[in-house]
């Protein structure tokens, strides 16, 4: 392990995919299969930075048990994860940035696929399906996502689809195009994720893939349990939908479909943290199995 900011006064080679994973307070045994399954990738031109958003303890004796070079650990006080991704982001030294939520899993070949995506299509970001595991690290079901024709459909499906077309956490981004619209929105606290990937593929465009790339963890601690926190999200993706959307008619038809659709999800956390499976379904029901699309270019 090594601090970002030290300067050994020697040139270094900058890897090619930069994993990002930033933490809070997260649970050790958690973190450790997240940093394991971004060391254990079977392309090893990679570094793993740990951006520590202020946790107590610190999260530096965690990741000195790896003792692997290519695992850089940064510890700033807690801002919230926005600033810890905009810092992430910042410090970064891959040509690309995979992002890891520090309580999931990246699947063995997921860095190389989507590296190969991006270099292949010259897309600002490339992404793949994922699996869904309980909290104890089983895998119970997987999340299809389906292809879109253009961006601009991706982008609404974005905006207004019950799920979303895709997982912050299956996300691989080209990092001057991440910076060049501007890094994450700090003025987000919820949606920053959807905002920068909306803003990037309108950029730059973006290319999927249908292999499974990460595994997300549903668990009873998930944000996106809490109903206030769906009341927040409400506020915060009409913020995303006005500065997306034109039309004056279109927003607010946009935002009623939101609000509706996200006051119906807090109810079913309410009784379950597992996915709708009849959803999921339909969701990934025009995923074909294999195939590669770029759009937007």
């Amino acid at each position: 392990m090594k601090a970002h900011d030290c300067d050994t006064g020697q040139a270094v080679t900058a890897p090619s995919v930069t994993v990002l994973i930033t933490a809070y307070n997260t649970r050790p045994d958690y973190f450790r299969e997240a940093v394991r399954s971004a060391l254990d990738q079977d392309w090893p031109d990679l570094e793993v930075l740990i951006v520590d958003d202020g946790s107590n303890p610190p999260l530096a004796c965690l990741v000195e048990e790896f003792n692997d070079p290519r695992l850089v650990y940064h510890r700033q006080p807690f801002r919230g994860l926005p600033h810890a991704l905009i810092e992430g982001i910042r410090l970064a030294r891959g040509e690309a940035v995979a992002i890891l939520d520090h309580d999931d899993r990246l699947t063995p070949s997921s860095i190389r696929v989507r590296w190969e995506l991006l270099r292949q299509t010259g897309a600002g970001l490339a992404y793949g399906d994922i699996d869904l595991m309980d909290p104890s690290g089983v895998v119970y079901g997987r999340q299809r996502f389906p292809d879109f024709p253009d961006v601009a459909s991706f982008v609404r499906a974005c905006l207004i689809h019950p799920i979303g077309p895709l997982k912050h956490g299956s996300v691989m981004y080209r990092r001057a195009s991440a910076l060049a619209v501007g890094n994450y929105d700090p003025d987000l606290p919820i949606e920053y994720d959807l905002d920068l990937i909306i803003r990037v593929a309108a950029r730059d465009g973006l290319a999927q893939c249908h292999d499974v790339v990460a595994a997300y963890r549903v668990h009873p601690n998930n944000f996106s349990r809490s109903v206030v926190y769906r009341l927040r999200q409400i506020h915060y993706r009409w913020n995303v939908i006005d500065k997306q959307t034109c039309s004056w008619g279109r927003r607010w038809t946009d935002k009623t479909i939101t609000a509706l659709t996200l006051v119906a999800k807090a109810l079913w956390q309410g009784v379950t943290h597992r996915r709708p499976h009849r959803l999921l379904a339909r969701l990934s029901g025009s995923a074909k199995r294999d195939r590669i699309r770029a759009h937007g270019r």
